[in-house]
């Protein structure tokens, strides 16, 4: 169920659809990311309202056409969510959040933000 306090969110190597590093023997906390697990299969379903701003930055490692790449977690199939309002694909690994790209894209959407949350205010 959607909380009315979010009004706009941005997702960064989040994987929607599960990990590909999720299904190893040994049990980690990123076995919660397996493509199989209900938990994360409910959450995928939720889908973001309409009237929430969605920003997905997705890393995609290497010189392959990006709805074939991924980050070496994630694959971007199952990070890339149509509802987005803007898509970012930095060619990074997973750990991309420091990457300068992501900072700016970052900055660009809470500037975005702050500008139509000032038109709202009476």
């Amino acid at each position: 169920m959607p909380l009315p306090f979010v009004k706009r969110v941005v997702f960064i190597s989040t994987p929607q659809h599960g990990a590909m590093s999720a299904a190893s023997q040994v049990i980690t906390g990123i076995d919660t990311m397996n493509q199989n697990n209900p938990a994360l299969q409910s959450l995928a379903s939720i889908s973001v309202p309409k009237n929430t701003p969605a920003h997905w930055i997705i890393a995609v490692d290497g010189n392959v056409p990006k709805e074939q790449g991924d980050d070496g977690v994630v694959a971007y199939k199952s990070t890339h969510i149509d509802e987005a309002v803007s898509e970012l694909v930095v060619n990074w690994s997973h750990l991309c959040q420091g990457r300068p790209e992501v900072i700016e894209e970052v900055k660009r959407i809470l500037f975005e933000h702050l500008a139509a949350s000032a038109t709202k205010k009476p």
